[in-house]
């Protein structure tokens, strides 16, 4: 996979782009709460991990913790997707009337930074396993 098509993929999540996700759900149609799909906004969330997963071994090597590779550029149009997935998720929260969809889209929102920081960080090597494992931890 590209930068393009991850790019593409993330404006897609943000809706910027028309979906092609196939029957997956974006972060933008999740959130927007008249939808009425904000209960599959894991499905979404976990896209963007997927998606997020892919640029982590695109930018940091196909084994990141074994990679010299630590001079990664990434671009402000990716940087920019990723902040306004976030941000998003933030507005969600306090538009959610329900306490339970509160929660749920505040979990979300940590596992995108988590899987953000991840990417970051350089060296995680499976950005859900890391997701994941930081979510336990909690």
């Amino acid at each position: 996979m590209t930068t393009k098509t991850i790019v593409s993929q993330l404006r897609t999540h943000v809706g910027f782009e028309k979906s092609d996700l196939g029957k997956i759900p974006t972060v933008s149609d999740c959130t927007w709460l008249p939808n009425g799909i904000a209960g599959r906004i894991t499905e979404a969330t976990d896209d963007v991990i997927r998606v997020l997963g892919r640029l982590n071994r695109e930018i940091n090597g196909d084994i990141p913790s074994e990679s010299t590779k630590r001079d990664a550029l990434i671009s402000r149009e990716l940087v920019f997707l990723i902040t306004e997935i976030l941000r998003i998720l933030r507005s969600a929260v306090d538009e959610a009337e329900d306490t339970r969809m509160k929660d749920e889209f505040a979990r979300q929102e940590r596992r995108i930074s988590t899987a953000w920081y991840g990417v970051l960080s350089g060296d995680i090597d499976d950005i859900q396993q890391y997701v994941d494992d930081e979510e336990r931890a909690r």
